[in-house]
C-alpha cells in the first residue's frame, strides 16, 4: 500500500514539475517494488521507471534518463498485450518518445540506437493501425540506417519491409511494391534466395498485387513464397496454410475452381495437423472449400464441407453469431441446388432468425437471406411465394437505406426483375430493372460497374423476350461502360460482346456477330482456359455462323469444341448440349456425312425426350428433334423410318403450336412430300408439297420483290419455300407436267438467288435439274450451258471430288452422248466414276449407274468388247445388291448385252 501511494504521488509530482520530490517518491517506490517482485514483468514497475526517466531528462541527466526508459521498455515488452488498451498503448509510445529524446541528447538523432527505437515505435503504431505515424517513423529510421550502413544492409531491408506493410495497410500498394522490391534485393544478396525472410517479402508483394486487383501477379508471388517455405520448412507450417488459404480465395475470385479446391484442401490439411479438426481456422478453410464446390455446382461436396464447418462453428460459437448465420445462408443455396427445397428454406429461415436476433428485423443480412429464400422458392415454381420474399426483402431495404437508395436496394430490385422475367411478366420485369438502374445511377453515377451489370441483365431480358432493339441499346451502353471501366480483356466485357453477338446473330449480321463472339471467346480462353463454359458458348455461335457461311469444316471444329466444353460443365441431359448436337447434325448433313448426322440427331432426340416437360417449348423441342433426325434418315435411305418421324413431328407441331400455319408445319409437309416423291407416290407428294407451299406463301407472299427478300429477316421461311418449290417442280417433272415444273424451278431459283446470291449451291442444284429437262427435250446446247454453270458453282464451293460434282458430270456425259461427242462423254463419265468410287465404294449402285453409261459410250464407238466388259461389271454390282433378272435395271443391261453381241457377231460375219 505504501509503495502504491509513493508511486501515485511521484507520478502526480512529475505532472506538477516538482522533480526533486517526484524523484524521492519514485526512487523509494522503485526500491520497494523491486524487493517485492524483482524484475518481473509488472507494468507498475515499468511506469515507475518511465516517470523516473522523465525526471532525469528534466535534470539533463540524459544517461540516467535513457537507462530508465530502456528498463521501462524492456519490462513493457515482456507483458502480453502490453499495448492493447488505448491507455497502455499511449504509455508505451510515451516511453519510446522519452527514450528517443534521451538518445538524441546522448548520442544524437543519427545514432543506430535512435534508429532502433524509432523502428520499434513504427511497429507499435502499425499494430494500432496508426499507419501514417508508422510510415513517418519507418522513413526516418530508413534514412538513419542508410547513412550508417549504406543501402545494402539487412536493417535497411527490414525497415523497407515494414514500411511496405504499412503502405499496403494505408492503401498505397504501388509504393509498397517498390519498397518490397528493394528489400527483396538486399535480403536475397545477404541471406540467399531460400531464406524465410524472402518468403515473407514475396507474401507481402502478393498482398500488394491483390490490393491492385492484379490476381495473376498475386498468385505468382504467393506461389514463390510457398516454394521458399517448402525449401526451408516443407511448406507444412501454419504460415504456409494461411498462404494456401489466400491462394484459394484468389482462385475462387478468378473462377479457377480446381486450383481453389487444391489450395483450400491443403490449407485444411495443414491447419488440422497443427490445430486439430475442431479449430475455427480449420472451419474457415472448410467453409471456403464448400463455397468452391458450390460455385462448381458440385453440391454434394459443398454440402459436406459446409456442414463440417457448421458443426465446428456451432460447438465453438454462441447460438447467435454471424458466422453461424453466414453458414446457414450458404447451406441454403446448396440445398436449393440439390433440390432439397424444404432444407434450403429451413437454412434461410435459420439465417434470418439468427440475423434478426443479432441485428433486429430491419437489417441487410436479413434481407439477403430472404432474397436467397425467394430464389429457392422460384426454383420450385412457387413464384408468388418467391415474390412475397422479395417484396419483404425490398421493404426492409427501403427502411435500411432510407430516402436515398443504397446498393442493396438496387440488388433486390434487380433480382425481382429476374423473377418477373422468368414469369414472363415483361412489363414488371422492365420496371424492376429500370428501378434498379435508376438507383444505381443515383448511387454511383452513370459510369460505374454496377450500372453496367444491371444493363447487362436488362439486355439479356430483352433478348429473351425478342425485343432486340431495346436489348441492343442496353448492351451497347453496357459494352461501352465495360471497356472504359474494366478494359477490353475483362470477362464482363467478354459477356457484353457475347450478348451483342447474340443480337447481331438474330439480325443475320453474321460478320459483326462473329467478331463479337471471337472477342468473347478469346478473353474467356485467356482467363479461364479452353474448356470454360463461356468459351464453349461462344464457340457454339461461331460454329453456327461458319455453317451459315458454308465453311463446314470450321463449323464442325467450333461445334465439337463447344460440345466438349459444355459436357465438361453441364449435365449430359442439359438442353445446351442438345442444341449443340442438333447444330452438329445439321453441319454433318450439309457435308453429306449422313451417319454422323443420324448419330448427332439421335443423341439430341434422346435428351429432348428425356427432359420433355408439359410446357409448349419442351414439346416443340421434341418435335424439332424428330424432324431433324428424319431429314438425316432420308439421306441415309431409311425412308420408312424417316416418314414415321416426320409424321410424328407434324402431329406434335399441330398439337402444340398456336398457329396452324407455322413454318415448322410447312417444313414437315414439304419433307413428307419429298419422301412420297422418292417412293414414286407422286400424287401424294404433290398434295403434301402444295400444302407446304400454301403455308409458306402465308409468310412470304406469292411473288415478293427481290429487294424485299434481301431486306427480310425471314430467311428460314423464304429458303423453306424455295426448297418446297424445288421438290414440287421435281414431282411435276416426273408426272410429265414440264411447263409447271419449269415455272416452279425458276421461282425457286429466284428465291435462292435473292437470298444467297447467284453462286450458291442451291442455284447449282436447280441449274442441274433444268439442264436435265433441256437435255431430255433435245435442247442439248442449252442443257450444256446450264450444266457448265452448275459445275462451275459446285466446284467453287465443293472442290473437284464431291458427289454433287459427280452428279453434274454424269448429266454432262449424257448430253455429250446425245451430241455424239463420245470422247467428251467418256471423260465426263470417267471423272464421275472416280468420284463415286471414292465416295460410295466400287461396288455401289451409284458406280453401277456410271459403268452402264460408259458401256453405252464404248458400244456407240464400236468397242463392243469394252462395252460388254463394263456391263458385266455393272451386272456384278447389281447381283451383289440382290437385283434379279426381272429388275428394270438388270433387264436394261441384259438388253444392251444382247444387242452388243449381235452387232459384234455381224461385224465378224462381214469380215
Amino acid at each position: 500500500r505504501t509503495e502504491l501511494y509513493l508511486q501515485s504521488l511521484g507520478m502526480c509530482l512529475v505532472k506538477m514539475n516538482d522533480n526533486e520530490n517526484a524523484y524521492v517518491c519514485l526512487d523509494e517506490a522503485l526500491r520497494m517494488k523491486t524487493l517485492d517482485c524483482g524484475n518481473d514483468a509488472d507494468d507498475d514497475l515499468a511506469e515507475i521507471q518511465r516517470h523516473l526517466g522523465i525526471v532525469w531528462m528534466r535534470k539533463k541527466r540524459f544517461d540516467e534518463s535513457l537507462k530508465c526508459f530502456e528498463a521501462a521498455l524492456k519490462i513493457k515488452l515482456q507483458i502480453p498485450y502490453c499495448s492493447e488498451s488505448e491507455k497502455d498503448h499511449k504509455n508505451l509510445i510515451n516511453c519510446l518518445d522519452g527514450a528517443l529524446e534521451a538518445v538524441s541528447e546522448v548520442f544524437g538523432t543519427q545514432h543506430l540506437k535512435y534508429a532502433r527505437l524509432l523502428h520499434q515505435k513504427g511497429n507499435f503504431h502499425g499494430t494500432k493501425k496508426e499507419h501514417t505515424l508508422a510510415i513517418e517513423a519507418y522513413v526516418e529510421t530508413l534514412r538513419i540506417y542508410k547513412g550508417e550502413h549504406g543501402d545494402s544492409h539487412l536493417s535497411v531491408a527490414n525497415t523497407l519491409f515494414n514500411l511496405g506493410v504499412s503502405l499496403n495497410a494505408k492503401g498505397s500498394p504501388e509504393k509498397a511494391i517498390r519498397c518490397f522490391a528493394k528489400a527483396l534485393r538486399i535480403t536475397k544478396a545477404r541471406l540467399g534466395d531460400d531464406h524465410l525472410d524472402v518468403a515473407d517479402t514475396y507474401e507481402q508483394v502478393a498482398e500488394s498485387n491483390k490490393l491492385l486487383l492484379r490476381y495473376n501477379d498475386a498468385t505468382s508471388y504467393y506461389e514463390k513464397a510457398l516454394n521458399v517455405r517448402k525449401q526451408a520448412t516443407g511448406a507444412s507450417d501454419l504460415k504456409s496454410a494461411a498462404i494456401m488459404h489466400e491462394l484459394g480465395k484468389i482462385h475462387s475470385h478468378e473462377g479457377l475452381w480446381e486450383n481453389a479446391e487444391r489450395a483450400f484442401k491443403e490449407s485444411v490439411r495443414i491447419r488440422t495437423v497443427h490445430l486439430g479438426q475442431d479449430d475455427h481456422l480449420v472451419a474457415e478453410s472448410m467453409y471456403n472449400l464448400g463455397l468452391v464446390y458450390k460455385s462448381r455446382s458440385d453440391s454434394a461436396k459443398a454440402l459436406k464441407y459446409l456442414e463440417g464447418s457448421l458443426r465446428t462453428i456451432k460447438s465453438k460459437l454462441p447460438s447467435a453469431d454471424t458466422q453461424l448465420a453466414d453458414n446457414f445462408h450458404s447451406l441454403g443455396g446448396v440445398h436449393s441446388s440439390l433440390g432439397n427445397i424444404d432444407k434450403s428454406v429451413f437454412c434461410y429461415d435459420k439465417a434470418v432468425q439468427i440475423y434478426t436476433e443479432i441485428y433486429g428485423k430491419q437489417n441487410g443480412n436479413v434481407a439477403s437471406s430472404l432474397a436467397g429464400k425467394g430464389e429457392t422458392l422460384r426454383s420450385d415454381e412457387q413464384y408468388q411465394e418467391a415474390l412475397s420474399c422479395f417484396s419483404e426483402c425490398l421493404d426492409i431495404r427501403k427502411t435500411v437505406d432510407g430516402p436515398t437508395p443504397a446498393e442493396e436496394s438496387g440488388n433486390v430490385m434487380s433480382q425481382m426483375g429476374e423473377i418477373y422475367s422468368q414469369l414472363g411478366d415483361s412489363t414488371n420485369a422492365s420496371l424492376s430493372f429500370a428501378s434498379a438502374l435508376t438507383a444505381y445511377r443515383l448511387i454511383f453515377g452513370t459510369k460505374h460497374q454496377t450500372v453496367a451489370d444491371v444493363l447487362q441483365k436488362m439486355s439479356a431480358h430483352f433478348v429473351k423476350v425478342g425485343e432486340f432493339e431495346r436489348g441492343y441499346s442496353c448492351v451497347k451502353e453496357t459494352l461501352s461502360l465495360q471497356q472504359e471501366l474494366l478494359g477490353e480483356d475483362d470477362t464482363r466485357t467478354a459477356d457484353s460482346h457475347y450478348c451483342m453477338g447474340t443480337i447481331l446473330y438474330e439480325w443475320n449480321n453474321y460478320a459483326e456477330a462473329s467478331k463479337c463472339f471471337e472477342k468473347a471467346r478469346d478473353i474467356h480462353k485467356e482467363k479461364h482456359g479452353e474448356t470454360h463454359l463461356s468459351v464453349a458458348n461462344s464457340n457454339f455461335f461461331l460454329g453456327c455462323i461458319s455453317e451459315r457461311k458454308g465453311d463446314y469444316d470450321s463449323a464442325v471444329q467450333c461445334l465439337q469444341d463447344s460440345l466438349s466444353g459444355r459436357r465438361a460443365h453441364l449435365d449430359e441431359m442439359d438442353h445446351a448440349i442438345a442444341d449443340n448436337l442438333a447444330r452438329l447434325g445439321h453441319v454433318y448433313y450439309k457435308q453429306s456425312e449422313w451417319d454422323s448426322a443420324v448419330t448427332a440427331f439421335s443423341d439430341c432426340l434422346k435428351i429432348q425426350e428425356a427432359t420433355r416437360g408439359t410446357d409448349t417449348g419442351s414439346q416443340v423441342n421434341v418435335a424439332d428433334a424428330l424432324f431433324d433426325l428424319g431429314t438425316a434418315l432420308v439421306k441415309a435411305l431409311d425412308t420408312q423410318r424417316s416418314m414415321q418421324l416426320f409424321t410424328d413431328a407434324l402431329k406434335e407441331y399441330q398439337r402444340h403450336l398456336d398457329n396452324p400455319k407455322d413454318v415448322k408445319i410447312a417444313k414437315c409437309h414439304s419433307s413428307i412430300g419429298e419422301i412420297y416423291e422418292k417412293t414414286n407416290e407422286l400424287s401424294k407428294a404433290v398434295n403434301a408439297l402444295e400444302m407446304a407451299s400454301v403455308i409458306y406463301e402465308n409468310h412470304v407472299g406469292t411473288d415478293p420483290p427481290e429487294k424485299e427478300i434481301r431486306a427480310s429477316k425471314k430467311i428460314d421461311a423464304y429458303s423453306g419455300q424455295a426448297e418446297t418449290l424445288f421438290r414440287l417442280a421435281t414431282a411435276k417433272d416426273r408426272l410429265g407436267e414440264e411447263v409447271i415444273a419449269l415455272k416452279q424451278y425458276r421461282k425457286a431459283m429466284r428465291l435462292y438467288k435473292s437470298l444467297f446470291g447467284r453462286d450458291n449451291l442451291h442455284v447449282a442444284k436447280i441449274l442441274n435439274r433444268l439442264a436435265n429437262m433441256k437435255g431430255r427435250a433435245g435442247s442439248v446446247d442449252k442443257a450444256m450451258v446450264l450444266f457448265d454453270e452448275s459445275l462451275r458453282i459446285r466446284m467453287l464451293h465443293l472442290g473437284n471430288n464431291h458427289e454433287d460434282v459427280a452428279e453434274t458430270l454424269f448429266g454432262m456425259g449424257i448430253v455429250f452422248e446425245k451430241r455424239r461427242d463420245y470422247g467428251a462423254a467418256m471423260k465426263a463419265y470417267s471423272d464421275c466414276l472416280r468420284i463415286r468410287s471414292s465416295k460410295f465404294g466400287s461396288d455401289s449402285m451409284e458406280v453401277a449407274q456410271v459403268v452402264v453409261n460408259i458401256g453405252v459410250v464404248r458400244g456407240n464407238k464400236g468397242d463392243f468388247s469394252g462395252a460388254l466388259k463394263s456391263w458385266n461389271k455393272a451386272l456384278s454390282i447389281y447381283r451383289k445388291h440382290g437385283l434379279g433378272d426381272d429388275d428394270a435395271l438388270v433387264a436394261t443391261v441384259l438388253g444392251h448385252q444382247r444387242l452388243a453381241n449381235q452387232l459384234k457377231k455381224r461385224g465378224r460375219n462381214k469380215n
